[in-house]
């Protein structure tokens, strides 16, 4: 492949897929399915991505990867999974790549019943640093995996290495998502780290950018891979054995040094030499290690020594052996845009023999069987709540609209935080917290201007729908049972609790969730993700409350299932989710619901997401990842506190946020977009109580935040900066008048 290969879009006629055999696995963006490119007449891999939320994030999310996919177009080395180009489908895009037969070299490694001779595992460990060294040295932008292991190393037919999976790497240039927070991250936008084969110094601190050590680091693990085909530990505490690794743990080498005992002559030093390049590349000082370029400059010369036709030989034998992955029949292929990511399946329309089209059918052979589970199905977004129900309020109104900061650059929050204010007739009136009815605007305001709210969709209290809501319409697999009446069951207990929550009894409420939780957890494989989603689409449907129960279910369902780091970022998530819906409830409520909605949120809501913060603190995680979360969570309830109007309230979980971070990270608070948010906020604040000398101070602190944090892009850095400059701005002209 060329590098100088520009980006280009691939027509889905152009790729057929045998419908009955399609998947070849999963990677850290998506799954990979199989198919044959009828042009190059070559058979392809295409990995596809789940591209959620409205117009703005699809195409934000698009343009990420097709940075991504440019840049992989550079990496020009035969031991480089090579990308051919994308191909799209509404919502959805796939990266098309050569596909290899072989499988990775994680299966073969752990394969004991094929004998793998030193000769051959050096030409692997040679084949692969040549190509990290490669995309470490790229011209302009280099590349960096981020979770280089024998899983993402690719074989060919002819046992060939080719690096794949960069689709879960982050680029060393800053991309949005190498330097997002990943506590406040949404889970498409996570980098899909594995722990084992990560530097220390990114397990202690996950913000930390990308650099080449990490990747050398991963590659020191390969190689112990290689000589113990073994995995690098025994199953065990992970969070002990994490912490342990941050202190200088590795693996043990015992079994590796009784092999190298039954080896002789120069095989015996090319041996040692190994296990030596691995320890300096898991050195626990990443400057210590050595570069891509340098490792395989040693490993070419071990390679050397090797006697060419005894290799070639060994090389052929172990390939004959392997079983290797042929991806269709020819015979049965049909062009790829059959392929529905919404079902993870092919839906090809049966031909009746007049030749017209008839219903879809679904095989339901080999992997299709397996597409149906959740954990194998590639989900399709749904439209975002925010664009359905975006705030179009009067122009008549005396209020002043105000912008927070808030974390997430997706459409259905509030992505642009800019000071805009309402033109206003008079002095500015002073909002206090039991009057406050500002508006909060999403769009630019001439779009809301011309806008007005549906009327069927002002939430709960309006023209509330009798729509069942585990219709398939919401999703198809939450309820799994033969028995009709279980799903009205679930339909009757969440209206209950809707109904308890009008009557202002949320203690009865509370009890009905943790019955209807563990209703759910008696249906197998209902799992956190099926909650969320199904959160998601009852939202656009207007149905909000439903919608915060769903997803404080999710949470619980997050923490049971892996109390780990994962746990806590989806518990910020979830939260996140809730402040959002919470926005949506209020902005939707008409007079006769805004009182009994503000109630419900203070009361009832807005407890259970400090429930969420406890569960964060019973998680046994690194101690600043842990206060993050319990952060990131204050920070959503103080927004959630916003939209309810209680300004005093707000200031005070701000006030606790800034605290808690200030005692336990002292100056490297400041490493932290959250803490500049909280200072902003909480200006915010001061300023819609007419506190303005304070609000100056607040918005100062702010912008001296964002200038070091260290979770931020340049581009999101010059926005928050000028944003709080804004309220700096306009509150220094206030004290003026």
């Amino acid at each position: 492949m060329s590098s100088t290969n520009e980006l280009k879009e691939i027509a889905s006629d152009d790729i057929t897929c045998d419908p009955n055999s399609y998947e070849a696995g999963s990677g850290g963006f998506g799954d990979v399915i199989t198919g044959y490119h009828e042009g190059l007449k070559q058979e392809v891999a295409i990995k596809v991505f789940a591209i959620t939320g409205g117009p703005r994030e699809k195409a934000r999310l698009e343009k990420i990867i097709k940075e991504e996919i440019q840049h992989l177009l550079k990496a020009d080395h035969e031991n480089v999974v090579r990308v051919l180009g994308y191909v799209k489908w509404p919502f959805t895009m796939g990266i098309v790549m050569e596909y290899c037969k072989g499988g990775n070299l994680r299966e073969l490694l752990l394969d004991t019943s094929k004998e793998l001779s030193l000769a051959v595992l050096v030409r692997f460990l040679s084949q692969t640093s040549s190509a990290m060294a490669s995309c470490h040295n790229l011209p302009g932008k280099r590349l960096i995996h981020e979770d280089l292991k024998p899983e993402n190393i690719m074989l060919t037919e002819e046992l060939q290495c080719k690096v794949g999976d960069f689709g879960s790497a982050e680029l060393a240039t800053y991309s949005t998502l190498a330097t997002m927070n990943p506590l406040k991250r949404s889970k498409k936008d996570r980098p899909q780290y594995t722990p084992y084969y990560t530097a220390p110094e990114k397990l202690k601190d996950p913000t930390m950018k990308p650099i080449k050590e990490h990747d050398v680091y991963g590659f020191a693990m390969t190689i112990h891979m290689a000589l113990s085909r073994k995995h690098p530990y025994p199953r065990g505490d992970q969070n002990r054995l994490l912490d342990a690794i941050m202190k200088g743990k590795r693996p043990d080498c015992q079994e590796i040094q009784d092999w190298m005992q039954t080896l002789v002559g120069e095989d015996r030093e090319i041996a040692e030499q190994l296990q030596l390049l691995m320890e300096r590349c898991w050195d626990q000082d990443p400057t210590k290690r050595p570069t891509m370029t340098e490792i395989n400059i040693d490993l070419k010369k071990l390679l050397k020594k090797q006697n060419p036709e005894s290799l070639r030989s060994q090389v052929s034998s172990v390939a004959r052996e392997m079983v290797v992955n042929h991806p269709f029949n020819a015979e049965s292929r049909v062009p790829l845009h059959y392929f529905s990511p919404r079902t993870g399946r092919f839906e090809v329309p049966s031909t009746s023999s007049s030749g017209s089209e008839e219903q879809t059918t679904n095989p339901t052979q080999g992997t299709l069987a397996q597409a149906q589970s959740p954990s194998r199905q590639v989900k399709t977004p749904t439209t975002s709540s925010r664009s359905q129900h975006t705030d179009s309020s009067s122009s008549s109104s005396t209020g002043v609209g105000r912008f927070l900061e808030t974390t997430e650059e997706s459409v259905r929050i509030i992505t642009s935080l800019e000071y805009v204010r309402e033109p206003i007739e008079g002095a500015q009136q002073q909002v206090s917290s039991s009057s406050h009815e500002s508006h909060i605007l999403t769009t630019s305001r001439a779009q809301q201007l011309d806008q007005s709210r549906d009327a069927s969709n002002r939430g709960e209290e309006g023209a509330q729908t009798q729509t069942p809501l585990f219709s398939s319409q919401h999703i198809p697999r939450l309820v799994r049972t033969e028995q009709t009446g279980e799903s009205d069951h679930f339909n009757q207990q969440i209206l209950n609790y809707v109904e308890l929550l009008k009557t202002k009894k949320y203690e009865e409420a509370k009890t009905i969730k943790q019955q209807i939780s563990k209703s759910f957890e008696s249906q197998p494989g209902v799992t956190a993700e099926d909650l969320e989603e199904t959160a998601t689409k009852l939202r656009d449907d207007g149905k909000n409350l439903e919608t915060i129960l769903l997803l404080s279910i999710a949470a619980d369902f997050y923490v049971r299932k892996n109390p780990d780091i994962a746990a806590a970022e989806s518990v910020v998530e979830c939260a996140e989710e809730i402040q959002e819906t919470i926005e949506l409830l209020m902005e939707n409520s008409d007079s006769s619901s805004k009182s009994r909605n503000r109630e419900i949120v203070s009361d009832h809501v807005i407890p259970l997401m400090r429930d969420m913060i406890q569960q964060i603190c019973d998680l046994q995680i690194n101690e600043e990842i842990r206060l993050l979360g319990k952060v990131w969570c204050l920070n959503y309830i103080e927004l959630s506190q916003y939209y309810i109007g209680d300004l005093a309230s707000m200031e005070t979980t701000i006030k606790l946020g800034i605290e808690l971070m200030e005692t336990n990270l002292g100056n490297k608070s400041s490493k932290y977009e959250v803490y500049g948010t909280l200072f902003n906020n909480l200006g915010v604040v001061c300023e819609e109580t007419s506190r303005f000398k304070e609000a100056i101070e607040y918005f100062t602190k702010a912008i001296e935040v964002y200038k070091s944090a260290e979770d931020l892009t340049e581009e999101k850095r010059k926005k928050k900066i000028a944003r709080s400059e804004m309220g700096l701005q306009n509150n220094i002209e206030n004290m003026n008048k």
